[in-house]
């Protein structure tokens, strides 16, 4: 009685002692074993599935190579220039390694270079925009050699001049020997605030600008600015501070208008006196503007009072900033002067005009004259 045994997925049954007619079923078994085994010549042989040999040995081989086209010709892993590469886990088992090549022939691991093969003699790698290490020379001050030798060249300035000097500073940061070129610089002179160099009395510092002081700095002198300006200093707090431009009370800008108008009205209600107004832009809405009236009245019979508008809105109330009474019946003509401090908190144009009126609602009063000069002037107060 013939077994059944399986080659590649096909089921052969393979005679037994005493069969009979077993020519067929072993001839057939035979052919597909022939034809599914591994040759020592070689061959094609295309697998259905992974092998598996156990975990107690593995493979031992010349090389192994990829399925890609143009693969390396040498090497134990041949693999093609646009192959998926080498990858392996990360550490925390949540995503791949990958070690492969770009179209520059750099090694690159997860996208990012590994290092670069060569590297041109007294060249130095510098990273470029892309933060990918670049061969370059050094270039600018100095030179580089491929011992390691740095070479400074000739350099211009305030401090001197020196062409290739070996130089030696000391602990301080002054040079105190140079093989070529000006005499070191050896010593800070306190007295005169300036550093010179051996047997000279010139200063040869030159002060970058701008100028960084760590503090506390203590000035020994004058500070000459000459055409140039201190500038984001801060508001000083204490009388001993410097004060900062914006502290200084000055007038940013003033402007007046002057007129020989003369109004009249009989109301109590202040009336606008013509051609008593001006108006002022501020520069900024912190400012102050001040306000200065000098105009005539003429008070008939009743008590004239003046005041000040802003863009119409009443400064002092329905009191007025000055008060002038007659005297009995008798008619007082004279000149009022008075000035009021504003706070409009804007950068916007101001207009400021000069309102009157009278205390009976009857009485004819007048403000302004034909014989006088009424002005109003408006000052913006930094």
């Amino acid at each position: 009685m013939s077994i059944p045994l399986t080659i590649n997925g096909a089921v052969f049954e393979y005679p037994v002692n005493f069969d009979e007619n077993w020519g067929v079923d072993a001839t057939g078994w035979a052919q597909a074993v022939t034809n599914g085994m591994l040759q020592m010549s070689g061959g094609s042989f295309p697998l259905t599935a992974e092998v598996d040999f156990g975990g107690s040995f593995g493979i031992k081989a010349l090389y192994l190579k990829s399925r890609e086209t143009n693969i390396a010709s040498t090497g134990i892993v041949r693999l093609a220039n646009a192959s998926a590469g080498i990858v392996w886990r990360n550490g925390t088992n949540t995503g791949n390694l990958v070690l492969t090549t770009d179209a520059g022939n750099n090694l690159l691991f997860n996208g990012t270079p590994v290092a670069q093969v060569t590297l041109t003699n007294a060249h130095i790698f510098v990273g470029n925009i892309s933060n990918i290490p670049t061969d370059v020379a050094l270039s600018g001050d100095a030179t580089l050699a491929n011992t390691g030798a740095l070479t400074l060249n000739t350099v211009n300035g305030n401090v001197g001049s020196f062409t290739n000097a070996s130089i030696t500073v000391n602990a301080k940061g002054l040079i105190t020997a140079a093989s070529s070129g000006t005499a070191p610089v050896t010593s800070v002179s306190g007295t005169a605030n300036q550093i010179t160099s051996t047997g000279g009395t010139t200063p040869v510092l030159a002060i970058a600008n701008p100028l960084t002081l760590p503090g506390p700095v203590i000035a020994g002198g004058a500070i000459a600015m000459n055409a140039n300006k201190i500038t984001g200093l801060a508001n000083g707090t204490t009388s001993t501070d410097a004060a900062a431009f914006g502290q200084i009370p000055v007038f940013a800008a003033a402007v007046q208008t002057a007129s020989q108008i003369q109004t009249t009205t009989t109301s109590s209600t202040f009336t606008a006196a013509t051609g008593q107004s001006v108006t002022i832009t501020p520069v900024s809405a912190s400012h102050r503007v001040k306000v200065t009236v000098s105009t005539q009245i003429a008070t008939g019979s009743d008590r004239v009072r003046l005041t000040i508008k802003r863009n119409a809105v009443e400064l002092s109330g329905a009191s007025g900033f000055t008060d002038t009474t007659s005297a009995g019946a008798t008619a007082l003509a004279t000149t009022i002067s008075f000035s009021y401090i504003d706070s409009p908190a804007t950068t916007s144009a101001t207009t400021y005009q000069v309102f009157f009126r009278n205390n009976d609602n009857t009485t004819s009063i007048t403000c302004g004259s034909t014989n006088f000069v009424s002005v109003i002037m408006a000052e913006e107060i930094a």
